[in-house]
């Protein structure tokens, strides 16, 4: 679990920087029309940001969590959550 986490780091952190630059070369758009596109673009690409953060932060805990010998346990109960259960979601 350790490696996929570690190999999913660089990938976010590459979408993430692609929506930025995206969003930065779409600046000067024209007319109405143009103006719409930008800010529904730009609305979807923030959204896209936010959720690759997001997904960044949760691969970072569960990094700590593996360090600290608590990942893969429920934090609720202490059960010890099922690896089936773990590999649809690895950021538990």
């Amino acid at each position: 679990m350790r490696k996929m986490l570690l190999r999913e780091r660089p990938e976010l952190n590459c979408r993430i920087e692609k929506c930025r630059q995206e969003m930065v070369m779409d600046q000067n758009p024209e007319g109405e029309d143009g103006v719409a596109l930008r800010n529904s673009s730009t609305g979807m690409a923030i959204a896209t940001i936010e959720r690759e953060v997001r997904t960044l932060a949760e691969i970072d805990l569960s990094l700590r969590r593996i360090e600290s010998g608590d990942y893969g346990i429920c934090r609720v109960c202490g059960d010890k959550i099922p690896l089936a259960r773990l590999m649809r979601s690895p950021r538990l």
